[in-house]
């Protein structure tokens, strides 16, 4: 991760709107026009925003630009929408809390985070993982009780950063 530029430059360059999460433009470079919004969305969902040829996570900046510091560790959306800046959907955390706010696992077969079917007790199972370990909940005849199960440990193990199905 790239280490953000000084309050100063970034105050000379940007305007943040901490209540849309725009980043805009106030001093013209190559190109960019002064009022027009930084940054494009990368391959993973992020704004990304040049700047004296190094790339810079938009919710980085914004995060400095509010609270005149760098973040101390990440910074998660707590709505989940990566580009969604708004000062009020970002809080700063550590690598568990924000892997407690991701999505649903890419390979659940289920498209739910935590609730997969088990073929082989022909139920549907809950698990739920921190700290690099996984926990297995149980398993449930219907698709709901799985889901309350992963959903009252989330809230138990990550609090305010469970993210409830």
């Amino acid at each position: 991760m790239n280490k953000l530029p000084s309050i100063e430059i970034l105050n000379e360059y940007f305007s943040y709107n901490p209540e849309s999460g725009c980043i805009s433009w106030i001093k013209a470079r190559s190109q960019s026009k002064i009022g027009s919004i930084a940054g494009s969305i990368n391959n993973r969902g992020y704004l990304r925003i040049q700047f004296f040829g190094v790339s810079y996570l938009a919710h980085r900046i914004a995060w400095k630009m509010y609270y005149g510091v760098d973040p101390n560790d990440i910074v998660d959306h707590k709505n989940g929408e990566k580009a969604d800046n708004r000062i009020s959907n970002l809080r700063d955390c550590n690598k568990s809390q924000n892997g407690a706010n991701r999505s649903k696992a890419s390979k659940s077969n289920t498209g739910i985070r935590g609730v997969s079917w088990c073929k082989r007790r022909r139920k549907y199972c809950s698990y739920i993982s921190k700290d690099g370990k996984n926990r297995y909940l149980g398993s449930f005849e219907h698709i709901d009780d799985a889901v309350e199960a992963y959903n009252n440990n989330a809230k138990i193990l990550f609090g305010n950063f469970a993210r409830i199905i």
